[in-house]
């Protein structure tokens, strides 16, 4: 999941290469959309450590089951962290400098999953205190929703590094692949991922979109098959742009960070 979402952030911030260099406008908005997505990205690869979106939860449990696989899974991707559980509550802390997640997510500070259940409906309220993301602070909340434990509508109203982000989307979890479909909003600048599918180890999605908006200006990142492996987009102008490298994807260059 933060694969997935890292490789988003990487596109809007980059539009390099192709017959034209992005003008001003294109430049501002790139910016807009890097803070309007860096929240998401951080916060939904670590809630994917709390709970697989395909799935940990179990509509047919109590919340207190709920609550108690979500502690369970959360040790088994995050095993530098603790776990407790009271009632229908799991509670996570790291310690700094932070735990590093399976899914490459780093975090330090506490997120508490508040489970609540109506009917077949269950909600994951996420309550982030003292928490550090890569290296951005993020305080705030973020709601997940789902009656079938694979299908979450998201919510969220999160504060990074001071600026407030708020934002609705849609995950689809199924074996080895997440699904994102949304809009953020930062400002005056909104980001919505279309279909946006990243399969588990991939470097990168391997299909669907991510278009910044600032003003009149949009911007249109297109991801292919090929992307997964080249880092290349196309801009939805007759241009591609080349992601940068993070981590070890594709070429170890260092993590694209704020």
């Amino acid at each position: 999941m933060t694969k997935l979402l890292n490789a988003a952030v990487c596109a809007l911030l980059c539009a390099c290469g192709g017959a034209t260099d992005p003008t001003a406008d294109e430049t501002s908005a790139l910016g807009g959309g890097h803070d309007a997505t860096l929240s998401q990205q951080q916060s939904m690869a670590l809630a994917d450590s709390l709970f697989d979106f395909d799935p940990t939860l179990d509509t047919t449990q109590t919340a207190a089951a709920n609550a108690q696989a979500i502690a369970t899974h959360a040790m088994t991707q995050v095993g530098c962290a603790t776990a407790t559980v009271s009632g229908s509550t799991a509670t996570v802390t790291a310690a700094a400098p932070g735990c590093t997640t399976l899914n490459g997510v780093t975090f330090s500070g506490t997120v508490s999953a508040a489970v609540s259940k109506s009917g077949t409906t269950l909600t994951v309220a996420l309550t982030f205190t003292n928490v550090v993301l890569g290296s951005s602070t993020v305080t705030g909340t973020m709601t997940l929703v789902t009656s079938d434990g694979t299908t979450f509508q998201v919510t969220y109203a999160l504060t990074r590094n001071g600026k407030s982000v708020s934002g609705s989307l849609t995950a689809v979890g199924a074996t080895g692949q997440i699904t994102t479909s949304g809009t953020v909003v930062n400002g005056s600048t909104s980001a919505t991922f279309t279909s946006v599918v990243w399969k588990k180890g991939d470097c990168y999605p391997s299909s669907g979109t991510v278009a910044v908006t600032q003003g009149k200006v949009t911007t249109t990142y297109t991801f292919s098959a090929s992307t997964p492996s080249t880092g290349t987009v196309s801009t939805g102008r007759g241009r591609t742009a080349q992601l940068p490298a993070y981590g070890s994807c594709p070429a170890g260059a260092a993590d694209a960070g704020p």
